[in-house]
C-alpha cells in the first residue's frame, strides 16, 4: 500500500496516460488532444492548479516537482451491468426510434473529490471494493429517476436526464437524483470512514441544453453530439463543486426554478466562454411544487374560457352533498388548464368550508410506489414537511379520535406507512399484501368517515404518472366514494385509461383548446394593451393551438429574451415577432409525449410533421411505407392519444396535427439527414399522386424539394409556384421567384439555370410595384439577367428585362426615367417579330403616357393595342404579371371618362374588371374600381362611389391585403366619402393611402395627396392650403399633371377662402393650362365652377351665374348627371 502523499512531492496519477478533463477518456501519454471529444489535453497542478505542459517536471507558478505515480487502476464499468433490466429493455426495443434525434436533456457529472489522493491511501482492493459500491450507488440515484448512466469515467459518471429516453421534466428529475446521492453518499462516506479510515467526499455539476442522439449500442453506451459548451459546463460546474455539493449552471437553474432551493454562489469565469458563468448551488427541494405554483408566483391571470366546466364540477359537488357521491376526471392535453381549473374550484369549496384534500402523482414516480397515497394521507391529517416524527403521530391520533375512538388502533400502522414510527413501540410486522388491504381500508373509511360530517373535495392530479400500487388504492377510492358525501376529482392526459371509468358515478370533463377571444383576453391581461401587441395573440393562437401554457410559456420567452419590455399588464413589443420559437419548458412536455408513443407511431408521428400541419393518409402510407392495416391502426393510436384529428371522410381522408407546436417539436427532434430524405420522399409522392393537378401543388413541392436541399427541382417549382399565383397573392409570388433567383446563382451554370435566373430577375422586376424592392435592387436584376441573356445570346430576354426595369422606375416615382426608357423599348421591339414582346412594350408604354397626363397620346396607344393584340395572350407572356389587354382597357376607360366621356369610360373600366377577375389579374380589377370610384365621385353618385369601394376592400382582403391594394382601397373610400358629402370621413383613408404610398407605389403620393388637400378643403379647415401645396409639389416630381391640375383648383378655392384673390387667380391659371395640356374636359367644367366661386367672391354675380350655367350644361353633355341636377338646385338656390 501507497504511503501517505507528503507536501513536498506531488503525485500526478495517470489511467493509463492522459486523462480529458472536459469527458474524462483515458488517452496515451504523449497525446495533445483527446481522441474522444477533440479537447485540448493538459495537466495540472494538483498544489496550485496551474496549466502544465505533458513533459514538465516542476510547476512554472509554485515550483511543486511533478512526478509520474504507478498508475492507478480505475475499474472497468460496463453502462449495462448497472441498468436496471426494466429501463434496458426500454431503451433497447425502441433504440431505432431513438437514435438520430434532437433531445432537450440535463447532464449531469459526479465524481470522488480528491480521488488522486484517496486511492494512494488505500490498497487496490479496497479502492475497487469502494468504488464498486460507489457506481451502484450512483446508478441506482439515477435509474431511480429515469435518468441513464452514459459514461463512467473512471472515478465518477456522467448520466443524462432526457435522453435517450425524453422527460419533460429532465432538469427537476436530475436535481432530484443529485439530492438523492448526497444523501445516499452522505451515508456511504461515514462508513468508510468507520472501516478505512478515510474521508470519502463526492461533487456534482448540472447543465441542462440539447444533444443529439447518435447510436445506441448493445451495452447502452450512446454517441451524442452536444450543442455549444453543453456538456462541458457541466464537468466544469462539477470542478467547480465543494465537497458534496452539486452546482447548477444557468439554464439548469432557470428550468427548476422555484421547485428547488437554490443558492446563488456568484459569476465564475469559465474557459472558452467570453463571460462569467452564473452558478447556483442546489439546497433542496420545495414541497409538492408544480407548474401552477410557478405560475402563480409569477402572478395568475384571470380564468377565462372555463365557465361552463366550472359549473360541471359545482353540479357535481352539489350531487355529493346530497349523499350521491361522485368521481369527475378532467381529461386534457398537457398544459391545457386542467390544475388550473381545480384549483379554481378547490379555492371555492375551501370558501365555502368544506375540507379539502389534495395528492399528486409525479413524472418522475413510477418508480417511487404510493407516492401520491402517502400525499393523501399526509392531506388529510395536515401533516407538513415541517413536523417532526413525534408532531406527526400527534397529528395522526387527533385526526383518528376526531372521527371515531376506535380508529386509534391504526395509529401504529399509519405511523410505519408515513415514516413517523414510535420507535418506542415493537416493529411492526405485517405480510405486504395484508398491509396494503388494511392502509386501503382505512383510506375508504377516512373518506366516507370525515364525509359523514361535512362534504369532503379530494383532489389527485396526474394520474397518467400514477404507480401501479398507488392505482390499486386508487380503484377502491373509487368504489368507495358512490354513496358518500364526497366529491373525487381527478386529472390526467388523454393518454390514461382505468376500468373504473366505466362506473355509472364517474364523469368525465374534457377541456377543449381556448379560443382566440380567451387567448387575447389572456395575454392583454398579463401584457397590457400597448399598440404594438396588436397581432400578437392571433400568431400565439395559431402556434399554440389555444393551448393555455404554451401560450403564457411564449410570452414568457418573449418577456426573457427581452423582445417585450414593460411590467405586468404594461408590455410593448420591442422588435416585430413573425416566428414564435417553442420554449424549452413547451419543447421538452411535447418531446416527452412523443417518446411514450409505441416506435410505429412515434415514426409516423415523425414522417407527418414532414409533411406538414395538414396530410392525407394516402400521402403518409406512401411516404410511411405501412401496409393499409398498420397504417389505420397506428393513425387511430395517434387521434386517440390526441396528436392529431381527422378533418375529411369525402374521397380524400385529411388529418391534422391538434397543435402546431407538437407538429413542431416532432419535426425538429429528427436530424436533418432524415428529414432531407422524408423531404424528398414526400415531394416524388405528391408528383406521383397528382399528375394532372401538379401546379396547385407547386408550392408544396417546392418547399419540399427545398427542404430536401434538391435546389435544381426546388427551383423549377418554385418558378411553377410563382407562375400558377400570378398576381392572386403578391407575397407568396414574390418569395417564389427570390427563391428561384436565389436558388440558381448558387447552382452550376448551363442553359436551364440561365433561363430560370433570367426568369426571376424579370419577374422580380415586373413585381416591383407590389413590394418595397428598392432602384438599388431593381438596378442589380437588371444587370445580373441582362449579362445572363448576353451569355444565351437572347435579344428578347434581354428586352424583357428592360421592360420589366421600366416599372421598378414608375415605382420609384422617377416617372421621367420611365416614360423615356418605355419609348426606347417600343422601338426595340418593333425590331423583334413576337407578339407578346410588342404587347408588353405597348403595354409599358400607354402606362407612362397615362402618368404624364398625355391623354390624347394614351388612347392612341390603347385603341392601337385594342385592335393590333389579342386578348388572350398566354400568362407567361405578361411581364408585369399583367394581361396587356387589361392595360389597354383600364386607360382607355380613364381618358374617356376624363376627357369627357364618362358613360363610355365607366363602361370600358367595367370590361377590364370583367376581364381582371376573368383571368385572374386581381390588381387590375383593384385599379378599375379606384378609376371607378374617382369618376363615380366627380359624377356625384356617392352610392356607385362606394359600392366600388367594398368591391376593392373584398378584392383586397382575398390577397391577403398587400399593402398597394390597401392603398387603393383607402384611395377608393375616401372618394366615396366626398361623394357623399361626408369630408370628415375622407380624411382618414386619404391620409392612410399617403403613408401607404411613401413605402410602395411612390409615384402615387401626388394622387393620394390630392385627395387628403381636398377633403380638407371640404371641410373648412385651415390647413388645406398647405396640403394643396404639397400635393402639386408631389405630382410635379411624379409628372402626375391631372392630378396636379386638380390640386391647383384645391389650392385656388383654399387661398380665396382666406382672401388672397391674387394667388387664387394664378392657381387658376395654372390649373387651366394643364387640363388645355392635357385634354382633361371633365375637369374644364369643374375649373367653370372654380371660376363662378371666385366671381362671386368678387361680387360679380352675374358672371358666376353664367359659369355655373357652363358647367351645368357641361356636366349634362358628359354624362353626368347628378352633378347637373346638383348645379342646377344650387343656382336656383342664389335666384331665389
Amino acid at each position: 500500500m501507497v504511503g501517505s502523499v507528503r507536501s513536498s512531492i506531488l503525485l500526478i496519477a495517470y489511467t493509463s496516460g492522459m486523462k480529458c478533463v472536459t469527458c474524462k477518456h483515458d488517452n496515451e501519454a504523449d497525446a495533445l488532444f483527446c481522441e474522444e471529444c477533440g479537447c485540448k489535453l493538459a495537466l495540472s497542478c494538483v498544489s496550485c492548479g496551474a496549466e502544465l505542459k505533458p513533459t514538465a517536471k516542476f510547476c512554472l507558478k509554485c515550483g511543486t516537482a511533478v512526478v509520474a505515480a504507478s498508475p492507478v487502476k480505475f475499474p472497468t464499468r460496463n453502462v449495462a451491468a448497472y441498468t436496471p433490466k426494466h429501463l434496458a429493455d426500454k431503451i433497447l426495443q425502441s433504440k431505432s426510434a431513438l437514435e438520430g434525434e434532437r433531445k432537450q436533456v440535463t447532464v449531469l457529472f459526479a465524481d470522488v473529490k480528491g480521488s488522486m489522493e484517496l486511492a494512494g491511501q488505500l490498497d487496490s482492493e479496497q479502492w475497487h471494493i469502494i468504488l464498486d459500491k460507489f457506481f451502484q450507488i450512483l446508478s441506482d440515484g439515477v435509474h431511480r429517476f429515469e435518468g441513464t448512466v452514459n459514461q463512467y469515467t473512471g472515478d465518477g459518471i456522467m448520466a443524462l436526464f432526457g435522453a435517450p429516453i425524453a422527460h419533460e421534466d429532465h432538469a427537476q428529475r436530475a436535481c432530484y437524483a443529485a439530492l438523492h446521492l448526497q444523501e445516499e453518499i452522505a451515508h456511504y462516506g461515514t462508513k468508510i470512514q468507520s472501516e478505512y479510515g478515510v474521508s470519502f467526499a463526492t461533487r456534482m455539476g448540472l447543465n441542462s441544453g440539447e444533444v443529439i442522439v447518435g447510436s445506441i449500442g448493445d451495452d447502452l453506451r450512446m454517441d451524442y453530439t452536444a450543442q455549444g459548451h453543453m456538456v462541458g459546463l457541466a464537468q466544469r460546474m462539477e470542478s467547480l463543486a465543494e465537497q458534496n455539493q452539486c452546482y447548477l449552471a444557468p439554464a439548469t437553474a432557470e428550468l427548476v426554478s422555484g421547485y428547488f432551493i437554490l443558492d446563488d454562489i456568484g459569476e465564475f469565469p469559465v474557459k472558452g466562454i467570453a463571460a462569467p458563468v452564473r452558478v447556483h448551488r442546489l439546497s433542496s427541494s420545495v414541497e409538492s411544487h408544480t407548474r401552477l405554483d410557478t405560475a402563480r408566483a409569477r402572478g395568475l391571470s384571470s380564468l377565462v374560457g372555463r365557465a361552463t366546466d366550472l359549473h360541471s364540477l359545482e353540479d357535481a359537488l352539489g350531487q355529493a352533498e346530497t349523499g350521491n357521491g361522485q368521481v369527475i376526471g378532467v381529461v386534457a392535453e398537457a398544459g391545457a388548464g386542467k390544475s388550473r381549473l381545480c384549483y379554481e374550484f378547490l379555492e371555492q369549496c375551501r370558501a365555502s368550508g368544506l375540507q379539502v384534500f389534495e395528492a399528486r402523482a409525479v413524472a418522475h414516480g413510477r418508480n417511487l410506489p404510493l407516492l401520491p397515497i402517502l400525499e393523501l394521507f399526509r392531506s388529510y391529517f395536515s401533516i407538513t414537511i415541517g413536523d417532526n416524527d413525534l408532531r406527526a403521530r400527534e397529528k395522526i391520533v387527533t385526526g383518528l379520535n376526531r372521527l371515531d375512538q376506535h380508529y386509534a388502533e391504526a395509529l401504529p400502522l399509519l405511523s410505519d406507512f408515513l415514516g413517523v414510527a414510535d420507535p418506542q413501540q415493537a416493529e411492526l410486522t405485517l405480510d405486504p399484501d395484508e398491509r396494503q388491504r388494511q392502509l386501503v381500508e382505512l383510506m375508504c373509511q377516512l373518506i366516507n368517515g370525515i364525509g359523514a360530517g361535512v362534504p369532503t373535495v379530494t383532489l389527485i392530479e396526474d394520474l397518467h404518472w400514477i404507480d401501479s400500487a398507488s392505482a390499486e388504492f386508487l380503484e377502491r377510492l373509487v368504489d368507495a366514494s358512490a354513496n358518500s358525501r364526497s366529491l373525487l376529482l381527478l386529472n390526467f392526459r388523454p393518454e390514461y385509461h382505468a376500468q373504473w371509468m366505466q362506473k355509472s358515478w364517474y364523469r368525465q370533463i374534457p377541456l377543449m383548446a381556448l379560443g382566440a377571444e380567451d387567448i387575447s383576453d389572456m395575454l392583454s391581461e398579463q401584457l397590457g394593451h400597448d399598440p404594438s401587441l396588436a397581432s400578437l395573440a392571433d400568431l400565439v393562437h395559431g402556434q399554440t393551438g389555444g393551448n393555455p401554457f404554451f401560450a403564457e410559456e411564449i410570452a414568457q420567452s418573449l418577456i426573457e429574451s427581452g423582445r417585450l419590455k414593460g411590467t405586468w399588464g404594461a408590455y410593448r413589443l420591442t422588435t416585430p415577432v413573425e416566428h414564435l420559437v417553442v420554449p424549452a419548458t413547451v419543447q421538452a412536455v411535447l418531446a416527452a409525449r412523443i417518446d411514450r408513443l409505441p416506435e410505429r407511431e412515434k415514426r409516423l408521428l415523425q414522417v407527418a410533421s414532414v409533411i406538414g400541419k395538414d396530410f392525407t393518409e394516402s400521402l403518409l402510407g406512401e411516404v410511411a411505407e405501412l401496409s393499409r392495416d398498420e397504417l389505420k391502426a397506428a393513425l387511430t393510436g395517434l387521434r386517440h392519444a390526441e396528436f392529431i384529428y381527422q378533418r375529411g371522410f369525402y374521397r380524400v381522408t385529411d388529418y391534422s396535427f391538434k397543435h402546431p407546436l407538437t407538429q413542431e417539436v416532432a419535426l425538429v427532434s429528427q436530424l436533418h439527414g432524415r428529414r432531407r430524405q422524408l423531404h424528398a420522399a414526400v415531394a416524388a409522392t405528391i408528383e406521383q399522386q397528382n399528375p394532372k393537378h401538379s401546379d396547385e401543388h407547386a408550392a408544396l413541392l417546392a418547399h419540399h424539394w427545398d427542404e430536401a436541399d434538391e435546389a435544381l427541382y426546388a427551383a423549377r417549382w418554385h418558378r411553377r409556384a410563382a407562375e400558377w399565383v400570378g398576381l392572386t397573392d403578391f407575397a407568396s409570388s414574390t418569395h417564389h421567384w427570390r427563391r428561384v433567383h436565389l436558388l440558381a446563382r448558387e447552382l452550376p451554370e448551363d442553359n436551364e439555370i440561365a433561363t430560370l435566373g433570367i426568369a426571376a430577375c424579370t419577374r422580380l422586376l415586373g413585381l416591383s410595384l407590389s413590394t418595397t424592392a428598392g432602384l438599388d435592387e431593381a438596378r442589380s436584376l437588371l444587370e445580373e439577367g441582362q449579362t445572363l441573356a448576353n451569355t444565351m445570346g437572347d435579344s428578347r430576354a434581354h428586352l424583357s428585362l428592360s421592360q420589366a426595369y421600366s416599372f421598378a422606375l414608375n415605382s420609384a416615382g422617377d416617372m421621367v426615367a420611365y416614360l423615356e426608357l418605355t419609348i426606347e423599348n417600343q422601338g426595340a421591339a418593333l425590331e423583334i417579330d413576337d407578339i407578346g414582346v410588342q404587347a408588353n412594350a405597348s403595354l409599358f408604354l400607354v402606362d407612362a403616357l397615362g402618368h404624364a397626363g398625355r391623354l390624347p397620346e394614351v388612347l392612341e396607344v390603347a385603341d392601337d393595342g385594342l385592335a393590333k393584340f389579342p386578348r388572350d395572350i398566354p400568362p407567361e407572356e405578361w411581364i408585369s404579371g399583367i394581361n396587356p389587354y387589361s392595360m389597354f382597357l383600364i386607360w382607355r376607360g380613364y381618358c374617356l371618362c376624363i376627357m369627357g366621356q364618362m358613360p363610355e369610360g365607366l363602361e370600358e373600366l367595367g370590361h377590364c374588371l370583367r376581364l381582371s377577375k376573368e383571368d385572374g389579374t386581381s390588381e387590375m380589377a383593384g385599379y378599375a374600381l379606384l378609376l371607378a370610384a374617382e369618376a363615380h365621385c366627380r359624377a356625384n353618385d356617392a352610392e356607385q362611389a362606394l359600392a366600388c369601394a367594398h368591391q376593392l376592400k373584398a378584392i383586397s382582403g382575398s390577397m391577403d391585403e398587400p399593402a398597394n391594394l390597401v392603398a387603393l382601397t383607402q384611395l377608393a373610400f375616401g372618394y366615396a366619402h366626398l361623394a357623399a358629402g361626408h369630408p370628415v370621413d375622407a380624411i382618414a383613408p386619404a391620409r392612410d393611402a399617403l403613408h401607404l404610398h411613401g413605402h410602395v407605389e411612390n409615384e402615387m403620393t401626388g394622387w393620394s395627396a390630392t385627395l387628403l388637400a381636398e377633403a380638407l378643403l371640404a371641410t373648412g379647415d385651415l390647413t388645406a392650403a398647405a396640403a394643396a401645396e404639397e400635393a402639386i409639389k408631389l405630382c410635379r416630381r411624379s409628372q402626375r399633371k391631372v392630378y396636379e391640375a386638380v390640386a391647383q383648383g384645391i389650392l385656388a378655392r383654399a387661398l380665396l377662402r382666406q382672401n388672397e384673390t391674387a394667388a387664387c387667380e394664378a392657381a387658376l391659371a395654372a390649373a387651366s393650362e394643364l387640363i388645355e395640356r392635357t385634354g382633361a374636359r371633365s375637369l374644364g367644367i369643374a375649373l367653370l365652377e372654380w371660376r363662378a366661386e371666385l366671381a362671386a367672391s368678387l361680387g360679380d354675380e352675374a358672371v358666376s351665374e353664367q359659369l355655373l350655367y357652363q358647367a351645368e350644361q357641361g356636366y349634362a353633355e358628359i354624362g353626368a348627371p347628378k352633378q347637373a341636377q346638383r348645379l342646377a338646385a344650387k343656382r336656383k338656390r342664389h335666384l331665389a
